[in-house]
């Protein structure tokens, strides 16, 4: 057992906060602060918790008042606390609660917690497979370790985790299942044991413990609505937080329960600049608030006031000279940023030359705090206007996520090209302009570009693809492009593509920077399918009448804009269409808007007797069907122009069309697996594993598969990704993107064929590795598992036979120089700058020291530093 495992046994502190032994907090005799439960007292060792969770709404009481903190908790209660305190609310809001859940539960739960329930299921905190959740069944201690591990992601790790040996006294009694998380939950200090050095897995926990153990967790969780940041200032009413770069204010309140470092009550005065703090406050005000770490003790080594005389924002370089004369060039740490007195941000590229300012420095001599005092030359600021107040003469920026508000004189300059007398009526909000300040009053507004960020609703006029021209609702034209990572929402398309918006489509738009980033369509309503066969077409009216599937006619209006497609002929017209053909339409507001024939069928191919010209295919509605084969079958595989039946095989999936009980075309499903070499707007050029180079085209609209992106496009595939297309004939039907898996070894299982990976985003991956072996390392070639070692960097990637190709990274010991062209190529000298080497650098790169992430940042010039390359790409640098 190592150190840290004795200490997290013998903290006996610790252990009387988890598992109910009761102790006393002082209580600031200022403090008039309640408990929101009649049975759990401000003294109580839970109190703080079951306080903090009942505000973040993670758990609730009972009618009568009371929480009932030495209740057991059930594994659905469990359950339900945890996904709570993940703050999931937007993804609980996608759930299909259409869905049935796969155990009993009680009918409230169906009604009030089935989307808990449901996420819980998907997300894994609980795996069915398991066969052990049961919704009224007390959770035992190792039962909810289980589950805290699972809400906190650590689930992998937990599998890497299950043979180290336990040094609690009972062992011997922990199920095989729960020692990996036992030991995991250990390590992020979740949880640990008792004073005698047992871990009862089987002991039942308490309402109280739970929420306990919710509360040690949230340094692990991305929490959405709970805040955490770093304490600017404070006085004895509110307080001032930077939050992701944004410096927030919040206001305390009578009732505000508030924790110092040490776990006691105190009030806001003695919270200090420098702390980490989390926070419930809803509308800026405080409902709870604790100090994560006590950091504003911490000594800075040196203090240095004076002008800043010259800003290097690229390199995050400042160049200050003192009082005395020295000037002192200097590195900004990472995430610090420029503020005023009153607590405004700067960017580096917004601090004014000739400022006075103060900056202090760690024991590294990077800056940490970097203050703009005074200034004798003029402040500009750059961002979106949000509004102006032409009552109060205030005119608000928007800069990303963060507002700053400014007093503009009531001389203020307005300048707009093209307008001699401009006034700030000319400006509106969404326009980004520039503000010229003496004095913190705005005495110069220039306009940059108009309309940059606003939302607008309209009609389109005109779709050119990448620029979309709208009459909007007072008759005026607006023309905007189009991000490329534009999000579309069209009801009833699942993946819409900025061609699904039609001529006349309403439309709402989100622009930022001057393009479009959200497009809504808001006059469809529903969109459904509809199977039949021609009865008659009236192309004079644009109508046409079918028999449907269940035998009954009905007449459609076709519109103006709709695809029509015959024998996979797109473009085609209502006199393409002939009365018996069977076809599939798709409908909008009751209008047609795709038409296609189908006279084909779907199967599997069961057997192919090339001789007497037979195949054999299982389709999904007649089972087992026959077919005789026309001598002159047209027969479509993808890269084989000139197939014939002898090319088909069985189990292939296929789409036949069949004329007079005969079939005359076959299209067979392909897989192909291909690496993108380069990028366009609308097709990829791609490469197989013989390195025979083509081009993908996306008129097809084939499916486009991407994990973590909602709604992607072909632009989205980057060089070197890994894509598996697929073909019904010529004609693609889907691609798909291979995640190629890069990292360190972290394990390797020969008997069962297995190796674990410690992904550089910091995620543990298990992989089960198939018969079919490549591993590449030092330009030999092997097929065993035993030449890979606990530590080596390798990159993984799947092919189409089911082979796994493993690349192992060459390590190389040299000195940093530089990078450029926005971080992809890396410069590197072993002579001491005598010569350089220049590679390509990955994305994402992984860049460390030890277990601290770094950033290009951090690195100077001459640094020795590890890297891990592959074909000249550096996907890892290790800081030595």
């Amino acid at each position: 057992m190592n150190k840290q495992f004795r200490k997290s046994i013998s903290c006996i502190t610790l252990i009387l906060f988890i598992f109910g032994m009761v102790f006393s907090m002082p209580l600031p005799s200022s403090a008039a602060i309640t408990s929101p439960y009649s049975d759990v007292s401000v003294s109580d060792w839970s109190f703080k918790y079951v306080a903090k969770m009942n505000m973040r709404n993670v758990v609730a009481g009972y009618p009568d008042g009371t929480f009932k903190p030495n209740n057991a908790v059930t594994q659905l209660e469990a359950v339900l606390m945890a996904v709570r305190n993940m703050e999931v609310d937007a993804k609980l809001a996608q759930i299909n609660t259409n869905r049935t859940l796969p155990f009993s539960v009680p009918e409230w739960v169906e009604k009030q917690a089935k989307k808990e329930l449901l996420f819980a299921i998907d997300n894994g905190l609980i795996v069915t497979a398991e066969n052990d959740f049961n919704a009224s069944s007390l959770a035992s201690r190792a039962w909810i370790t289980r589950l805290m591990v699972r809400m906190i992601g650590k689930d992998s790790e937990a599998a890497l985790n299950s043979n180290i040996a336990s040094d609690f006294t009972d062992a011997a009694d922990i199920p095989s299942w729960a020692k990996g998380y036992i030991n995991t939950a250990v390590k992020y200090d979740l949880i640990s044991g008792f004073p005698d050095g047992s871990f009862k897995p089987t002991q039942n926990v308490t309402r109280a413990q739970t929420v306990a153990l919710l509360g040690r967790s949230e340094q692990h969780l991305d929490l959405t609505k709970t805040i955490k940041g770093k304490v600017l200032n404070t006085s004895n009413s509110g307080i001032t937080v930077l939050v992701n770069g944004v410096s927030n204010n919040y206001i305390a309140t009578a009732d505000s329960i508030i924790y110092d470092a040490d776990n006691n009550l105190t009030s806001l005065g003695n919270i200090k600049a420098g702390q980490e703090v989390l926070l419930v406050a809803p509308n800026y005000n405080i409902k709870y608030l604790e100090v994560l770490s006590d950091s504003a003790s911490t000594p800075v080594s040196t203090v240095i006031e004076g002008t800043l005389i010259k800003v290097l924002s690229e390199q995050s370089v400042i160049i200050v000279k003192d009082d005395e004369g020295i000037i002192h060039t200097k590195h900004l740490a990472q995430g610090v940023q420029c503020l005023d007195s009153a607590g405004r941000i700067y960017s580096l590229e917004q601090v004014p030359i000739n400022s006075q300012v103060t900056i202090s420095l760690d024991t590294q001599g990077f800056v940490n705090s970097f203050i703009l005092q005074t200034h004798s030359g003029q402040v500009r600021d750059t961002g979106i206007i949000y509004e102006i107040d032409t009552l109060n003469n205030l005119i608000i920026l928007k800069n990303h996520e963060s507002f700053s508000t400014f007093e503009y004189s009531n001389l203020v300059e307005i300048v707009v090209e093209g307008v001699r007398f401009a006034t700030i009526d000319d400006l509106q909000p969404g326009d980004e302009v520039r503000l010229e300040t003496e004095n913190n009053i705005v005495t110069k507004i220039t306009l940059l570009k108009s309309k940059q960020e606003l939302t607008l609703t309209g009609t389109v006029i005109m779709n050119d693809k990448d620029v979309l021209v709208i009459e909007k609702e007072d008759g005026k034209f607006e023309t905007y492009k189009v991000a490329n990572n534009c999000t579309i929402e069209i009801s009833g398309i699942d993946i819409p593509r900025i061609s699904d918006v039609l001529i006349d489509d309403i439309v709402s738009l989100e622009i930022e920077d001057g393009v479009i980033t959200y497009i809504k369509v808001t006059n469809r309503s529903i969109e459904s399918k509809v199977n039949g066969t021609i009865v008659a077409v009236d192309k004079s009216s644009s109508t046409l009448v079918l028999e449907t599937s269940d035998e009954k006619l009905k007449t459609y209006v076709v519109a103006k804009y709709a695809d029509i497609e015959v024998d996979n002929i797109k473009n085609a017209t209502l006199s393409d269409l002939s009365k018996g053909m069977k076809v599939e339409i798709e409908l909008l507001d009751d209008k047609i808007i795709y038409i296609a024939n189908k006279n084909t069928i779907e199967g599997v191919v069961l057997a192919v007797n090339a001789d007497r010209n037979l195949l054999s295919i299982r389709t999904k509605d007649e089972g087992s069907v026959t077919y005789r084969v026309a001598t002159n079958v047209d027969i479509e595989i993808e890269d084989d122009p000139r197939a014939d039946l002898e090319d088909i095989e069985r189990n292939d999936i296929v789409e036949v069309k069949i004329a007079d009980e005969l079939i005359t075309d076959i299209y067979v499903e392909r897989t192909y697996i291909y690496e993108v070499t380069r990028t366009y707007s609308d097709y990829l050029r791609v490469e197989d594993e013989d390195g025979d180079s083509k081009y993908i085209y996306d008129d097809d609209k084939p499916e486009i598969i991407i994990p973590n992106i909602t709604k992607p496009t072909i632009k989205d595939f980057k060089v070197g990704d890994i894509i598996r297309a697929t073909y019904k004939g010529f004609k693609l039907t889907k691609l798909e993107l291979v995640p190629a898996v890069a990292g360190e070894v972290v394990l390797v299982n020969q008997t069962g064929r297995s190796i674990s990976i410690s992904g550089f985003d910091g995620k543990i991956t298990n992989l089960d590795i198939g018969n079919r072996l490549t591993i590449k390392k030092d330009g030999k070639t092997y097929n065993s598992l035993s030449v890979l070692a606990t530590g080596d960097r390798i990159k993984i990637k799947q092919t189409a036979n089911n082979e796994t190709i493993i690349d192992v990274m060459s390590k190389l010991r040299t000195q940093f120089v530089d990078t450029e062209k926005n971080n992809t190529k890396l410069y590197i000298t072993r002579n001491a700058g005598i010569s350089y080497v220049v590679y390509d650098i990955a994305d994402p790169c992984y860049i460390h020291k030890g277990n601290q992430v770094y950033t290009f940042n951090n690195l100077r010039e001459m640094d020795w530093v590890n890297i891990y390359y592959l074909d000249n790409v550096v996907y890892e640098i290790e800081k030595v």
